[in-house]
């Protein structure tokens, strides 16, 4: 079988992870238990005859001996800024040394990962010559910013790649190059710096070589991969992490030993409307196998589960739960102030909507409860990559010693507070003894309330105390963008 090679440059400064404090250089950061992003391309070419070969500078080389002791085809270069293609173009010499003439190259940035069937690839790529390998359509990632670097192609072939943005208006209808390239032999390259020069005030990247050689004629081919991440920035990797935790390492069943005889209400009497284009009904949107609100459900695991809910939505709800019925309304706030004699009559209870959950330990909760003397215990998270550019999305909180200070609600992400979730603990149902008081005082507001505005209303009349409690991952999806994002990673990992 013929030897394959695959190069990974990686000679750069990764100034981006270094300045958020990142102990470890990029590539080498773990995605999972003992397994780096390094390793995770590596483990992409399940070929028997695949040779590595890693292009490092200087520094790399220094700080993690131990990690590249025993590589075999190892190439050490001065520290740049200059890009991927400077990388190889300094490499050159040793690289023909490495590769035969008649091998196969791959090349992977090193801070990028997918799946794909790399058998069904390898008979594909046996009468190419130069292929790019492509990303096309809904990305959680791109969705943010789509400065990448993307292909025009017609039918599978590349006429070329455009620098750092889409072709067409909208993303999604282009070809995005993931940063993983393909040549039939090394003399691609050869040729590619034998009639280029590079200057030194430039960065350099592949879409130099392939664009360079759909000018000379030579059919440059796309493969399209369904399933990849982008991972050079740190809130691409932490975002990652977050998801890899939720559908791959954390299982959703809790000890609930203290809270086991306790309370969950769900509020489940809106229409929905923000994603009434995903589901008919927003509290039926399938996560991991099962109805969201199912799911939710068996998060908090209570014996007791209420939800409140309309003649609409009835037919849908699974028989095993107990129903309030309340006449259909418009707001939030209605839904809770029709809700009013079953909620007094709760205490010690979970009051949660049907569109979201979060992971925290009951015994964090217990000894939260205790430590405060807290009437309600409001549930803290970190906003997400895509959190903090959704305008107005999240009301936030701001704490001081876990207590809650202040209220904001719906308000534009703040990096100094904490995204407020939606489910709180709450030791009497009394609390809601005020909603009068509040709905008078509140007249003047033309949007629509919500519980999150009642609950700053009773704090800042110090009606109430209120603590908090810091989420260790919270799943939203009471919106299009949101739902979306929690769709493509369920895909990817699932």
């Amino acid at each position: 079988m013929q030897t394959i090679n695959l190069i990974i440059p990686m000679a750069g400064f990764g100034k981006r992870f270094t300045s958020r404090f990142f102990n470890n250089y990029k590539t080498l950061l773990e995605i999972e238990k003992n397994i780096t992003i390094l390793d995770k391309i590596i483990s992409n070419f399940n070929h028997k005859n695949l040779k590595v070969i890693f292009i490092i500078n200087k520094d790399i080389y220094q700080n993690y001996k131990e990690y590249f002791r025993n590589k075999k085809n190892l190439i050490v270069i001065d520290k740049h800024d200059k890009g991927p293609v400077y990388t190889l173009f300094k490499a050159k010499y040793k690289l023909k040394k490495i590769i035969r003439k008649k091998e196969n190259i791959f090349i992977s940035y090193s801070d990028i990962n997918w799946k794909w069937n790399f058998k069904n690839l390898i008979k594909y790529l046996s009468n190419q010559q130069i292929t790019v390998f492509t990303h096309r359509g809904y990305h959680p990632h791109l969705d943010l910013d789509c400065k990448s670097d993307f292909c025009k192609v017609t039918g599978n072939n590349i006429k070329f790649i455009s620098k750092k943005k889409p072709i067409s208006e909208d993303y999604k209808n282009d070809h995005l190059a993931i940063g993983c390239y393909y040549f039939k032999t090394f003399k691609y390259l050869e040729e590619f710096f034998e009639k280029n020069s590079l200057s030194k005030n430039k960065e350099y990247y592949l879409l130099s070589v392939i664009n360079y050689f759909i000018k000379q004629k030579i059919k440059v081919s796309n493969y399209n991969i369904k399933k990849f991440v982008h991972l050079g920035l740190p809130d691409q990797y932490l975002d990652y992490l977050k998801w890899y935790n939720e559908f791959k390492n954390i299982s959703n069943k809790k000890n609930n030993f203290v809270f086991r005889k306790s309370t969950t209400i769900m509020l489940m009497a809106g229409k929905g409307s923000r994603v009434k284009t995903i589901s008919k009904k927003k509290f039926l949107i399938p996560i991991k196998n099962k109805k969201i609100y199912e799911y939710i459900f068996d998060n908090f695991n209570t014996e007791k589960k209420i939800i409140i809910t309309n003649k609409e939505n009835l037919s849908f709800i699974n028989k095993k739960y107990k129903k309030f019925i309340i006449k259909n309304n418009n707001s939030m706030i209605e839904t809770v102030l029709a809700s009013k004699k079953i909620l007094i009559n709760e205490r010690n209870f979970f009051l949660t909507s049907c569109d979201c959950y979060g992971e925290f330990d009951f015994t964090d909760l217990i000894f939260q409860i205790n430590k405060s003397k807290a009437d309600i215990i409001f549930f803290r998270f970190n906003f997400s990559n895509l959190q903090k550019k959704l305008f107005n999305s999240h009301t936030q909180i701001i704490t001081k010693n876990d207590i809650v200070k202040k209220i904001e609600v719906k308000s534009k992400f703040n990096p100094n507070y904490f995204g407020h979730a939606g489910f709180f603990w709450i030791k009497d149902g009394n609390v809601f003894n005020f909603l009068n008081d509040f709905l008078n005082d509140k007249k003047k507001i033309k949007r629509e309330l919500i519980i999150d505005d009642y609950f700053k209303y009773v704090l800042e009349k110090k009606k109430i105390k209120g603590s908090s409690l810091l989420l260790k991952r919270y799943i939203h999806i009471g919106s299009m963008k949101e739902n979306q994002e929690f769709n493509y990673w369920q895909n990817y990992f699932l």
